[in-house]
Protein backbone atom coordinates (compact mmCIF):
# COMPACT_ATOMS: atom_id res chain seq x y z
CA UNK A 1 0.00 0.00 0.00
CA UNK A 2 1.36 3.62 -0.75
CA UNK A 3 0.05 6.56 0.87
CA UNK A 4 1.13 10.43 0.13
CA UNK A 5 1.23 13.14 2.44
CA UNK A 6 2.91 16.69 2.93
CA UNK A 7 4.88 17.49 6.16
CA UNK A 8 3.80 21.07 7.83
CA UNK A 9 6.79 22.37 6.09
CA UNK A 10 4.72 21.15 2.72
CA UNK A 11 6.84 19.18 0.92
CA UNK A 12 5.85 16.29 -0.40
CA UNK A 13 5.95 12.68 0.76
CA UNK A 14 5.52 8.80 -0.66
CA UNK A 15 5.08 6.37 1.92
CA UNK A 16 5.45 2.87 1.17
CA UNK A 17 3.73 0.31 3.47
CA UNK A 18 4.59 -3.38 4.37
CA UNK A 19 3.51 -5.82 6.70
CA UNK A 20 4.61 -9.30 7.35
CA UNK A 21 2.35 -11.48 9.88
CA UNK A 22 5.23 -14.13 12.34
CA UNK A 23 3.73 -17.06 14.23
CA UNK A 24 6.55 -18.39 17.25
CA UNK A 25 7.35 -22.22 16.93
CA UNK A 26 9.51 -23.93 19.54
CA UNK A 27 10.99 -20.18 20.42
CA UNK A 28 11.41 -19.40 16.92
CA UNK A 29 9.60 -16.45 14.82
CA UNK A 30 8.55 -18.59 11.52
CA UNK A 31 6.47 -16.64 8.84
CA UNK A 32 3.00 -17.04 9.27
CA UNK A 33 0.72 -18.87 6.55
CA UNK A 34 -2.07 -16.60 6.76
CA UNK A 35 -0.58 -12.73 6.14
CA UNK A 36 -3.03 -10.35 8.30
CA UNK A 37 -3.93 -7.09 5.99
CA UNK A 38 -2.88 -3.68 6.73
CA UNK A 39 -5.86 -1.77 8.25
CA UNK A 40 -6.63 1.89 8.20
CA UNK A 41 -9.12 1.69 10.68
CA UNK A 42 -9.61 1.38 14.63
CA UNK A 43 -11.31 -2.22 15.85
CA UNK A 44 -12.06 -1.91 19.27
CA UNK A 45 -12.99 -5.56 21.84
CA UNK A 46 -16.76 -5.44 21.40
CA UNK A 47 -16.38 -6.34 25.17
CA UNK A 48 -14.28 -3.83 26.38
CA UNK A 49 -14.68 -0.83 23.96
CA UNK A 50 -11.65 0.81 25.64
CA UNK A 51 -9.35 -1.98 24.24
CA UNK A 52 -7.71 -1.91 20.99
CA UNK A 53 -7.70 -5.29 18.79
CA UNK A 54 -6.29 -3.72 15.86
CA UNK A 55 -4.37 -0.65 15.56
CA UNK A 56 -4.23 1.80 12.28
CA UNK A 57 -1.20 0.39 10.27
CA UNK A 58 -1.84 3.60 8.00
CA UNK A 59 -0.03 6.06 10.03
CA UNK A 60 2.54 7.47 7.84
CA UNK A 61 5.42 8.79 9.85
CA UNK A 62 7.08 5.96 11.96
CA UNK A 63 10.31 6.47 13.30
CA UNK A 64 10.36 2.89 14.26
CA UNK A 65 9.00 -0.70 13.44
CA UNK A 66 6.23 -1.97 16.10
CA UNK A 67 6.13 -4.97 17.68
CA UNK A 68 2.52 -6.37 18.54
CA UNK A 69 2.25 -9.36 20.77
CA UNK A 70 -1.36 -11.34 20.95
CA UNK A 71 -1.00 -14.32 22.85
CA UNK A 72 -0.65 -15.30 27.06
CA UNK A 73 1.81 -14.98 29.28
CA UNK A 74 2.16 -17.91 31.23
CA UNK A 75 2.60 -18.09 34.91
CA UNK A 76 3.07 -21.47 35.27
CA UNK A 77 1.16 -21.52 39.28
CA UNK A 78 3.71 -18.36 40.19
CA UNK A 79 1.53 -15.70 41.90
CA UNK A 80 4.19 -12.70 40.04
CA UNK A 81 6.80 -13.11 37.01
CA UNK A 82 8.72 -11.23 34.04
CA UNK A 83 7.59 -11.61 30.84
CA UNK A 84 9.03 -10.30 28.02
CA UNK A 85 9.70 -9.79 24.51
CA UNK A 86 13.15 -10.03 22.43
CA UNK A 87 14.28 -9.24 18.83
CA UNK A 88 17.48 -10.62 17.83
CA UNK A 89 18.21 -11.21 21.12
CA UNK A 90 17.73 -7.41 22.46
CA UNK A 91 14.71 -7.25 25.05
CA UNK A 92 12.18 -5.18 23.04
CA UNK A 93 9.67 -5.06 26.35
CA UNK A 94 9.18 -6.54 29.69
CA UNK A 95 6.65 -6.58 31.80
CA UNK A 96 5.91 -7.38 35.40
CA UNK A 97 2.97 -10.21 35.44
CA UNK A 98 0.83 -10.35 38.54
CA UNK A 99 -2.20 -12.50 39.65
CA UNK A 100 -5.50 -11.11 40.66
CA UNK A 101 -5.41 -8.91 43.90
CA UNK A 102 -7.89 -7.61 46.44
CA UNK A 103 -8.19 -4.73 48.27
CA UNK A 104 -9.08 -6.47 52.24
CA UNK A 105 -10.58 -4.95 55.10
CA UNK A 106 -9.76 -6.14 59.14
CA UNK A 107 -11.42 -5.57 61.75
CA UNK A 108 -10.68 -1.80 62.54
CA UNK A 109 -11.38 -0.95 59.27
CA UNK A 110 -7.72 -0.54 57.69
CA UNK A 111 -7.57 -1.37 54.19
CA UNK A 112 -4.84 -3.55 52.75
CA UNK A 113 -3.91 -5.44 48.98
CA UNK A 114 -3.92 -8.86 49.44
CA UNK A 115 -0.55 -11.13 48.34
CA UNK A 116 -0.84 -11.79 44.68
CA UNK A 117 -2.80 -15.15 43.69
CA UNK A 118 -1.45 -17.64 42.03
CA UNK A 119 -1.91 -17.64 37.81
CA UNK A 120 -1.21 -20.09 34.82
CA UNK A 121 -2.53 -17.80 31.42
CA UNK A 122 -2.83 -14.72 31.57
CA UNK A 123 -3.62 -12.70 27.69
CA UNK A 124 -1.53 -9.91 27.08
CA UNK A 125 -3.10 -7.20 24.66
Amino acid sequence: MQLSLRDPTGACYLVVLAKRTYTLERGRLVLATEQLPIRDDLVSDPDAPEELLHDSDTIPMKLRTDVVIQGHAYGQGRSQFEARVSVNGAVAKRILVLGDRECITDSSGAIYIAPPLPVDKVPLR
